[in-house]
């Protein structure tokens, strides 16, 4: 869209046009810049921090709540944040009856985290895994190697979702090798395949479901 494009481009036009050097011939254009960069952070800055938070090089935890904070403020689109949602968090997670069962259950995530804290398990799925969301390892008997989340366990079997909404119970008198991981199913790297304006939606939307 051309607001994604300008956001992605404003720390090149904007100098420009406060010099006065952009949209002579073009006073409704030139009204139209100065509107967006009175209504909307710019998204440049966004990408720049973005990046540096991917990155996370050399980076204070001053640092990280500092730039995580520059891109949690802007304002998103509720409405477009729910498409990203959808293209990109629902083979894993659930709003009301809508993605898979496999990760947490996002429907009232903004009662239990904030906007940061929403920001920062994207950026960082693994820095903190609630023991139930762990990755397990399970190797059987006769050579089968499973990898999931715990879904359900006895004495007698544990059963593990494999994602996709698949799940697998496993005898434990067939189980040689069992490991818990603490790392979470969700992959790193996540935010790097999104632009700008999509994080910023997708948190803005994320930040609404309590």
């Amino acid at each position: 869209t051309l607001q994604s494009t300008l956001g992605a481009l404003q720390s090149v036009w904007q100098p420009v046009l406060e010099k006065g050097q952009i949209a002579q011939a073009n006073p409704a254009g030139r009204e139209y810049l100065d509107n967006y960069i009175k209504g909307q952070p710019s998204l440049g800055l966004v990408k720049q921090n973005l990046q540096k938070l991917i990155e996370a090089q050399d980076l204070t935890a001053e640092d990280r709540v500092r730039l995580i904070r520059s891109v949690t403020k802007v304002s998103g689109r509720k409405r477009e944040g729910r498409f990203v949602f959808e293209r990109v968090c629902t083979s894993c997670h659930r709003v009301q009856d809508f993605g898979v069962n496999y990760g947490p259950e996002l429907t009232q995530v903004a009662g239990r985290m904030n906007r940061d804290q929403i920001a920062e398990s994207i950026l960082y799925p693994n820095q903190e895994v609630a023991p139930q969301w762990l990755t397990t390892n399970i190797t059987t008997r006769d050579g089968q190697e499973l990898s999931g989340v715990v879904g359900a366990e006895d004495a007698e079997s544990v059963t593990l979702k494999l994602g996709g909404d698949q799940v697998q119970k496993v005898a434990k008198s067939t189980i040689v090798k069992r490991e818990a991981l603490k790392v979470s199913n969700m992959p790193e790297g996540l935010a790097a395949g999104l632009a700008p304006q999509e994080f910023v939606d997708l948190i803005e939307y994320l930040g609404t479901l309590k």
